[in-house]
């Protein structure tokens, strides 16, 4: 089987024999496109009195993805998430490994 390189190669090969511009655009198009570059959250750490109104709002509408709740209450998906799930980082593997550590002397910063 051949990688995505060599059939840009072999398109382009294929072009010059053929007198084919349209193919070298094609082979062209086959390459890596940047990665998108994600954006800086708009929303904070949701205060307690919006943790309480998307835990509530997410108890009677338990269907509604985060996505659907945060657009219901004009906030972030991420705000959604943290008031939900809790801190990012903060799971079960992470609480075990610095209990851990701790009583091994060491701590995590947070």
């Amino acid at each position: 089987m051949r990688t995505i390189p060599q059939i840009r190669v072999r398109l382009h090969e294929l072009a010059d024999e053929y007198q084919l511009d349209e193919l070298h655009d094609l082979a062209e198009e086959t390459k890596r496109r940047p990665p998108a570059h994600m954006t800086r959250s708009k929303h904070k750490n949701p205060d307690p009195s919006l943790e309480q109104r998307i835990r509530a709002y997410a108890r009677q509408n338990p269907e509604k993805s985060y996505k659907d709740i945060a657009n219901d209450l004009d906030t972030g998906i991420r705000c959604v998430s943290y008031a939900i799930a809790g801190r990012r980082g903060d799971s079960h593997d992470t609480r075990r490994k610095s209990q851990g550590s701790s009583e091994q002397g060491y701590s995590y910063a947070r």
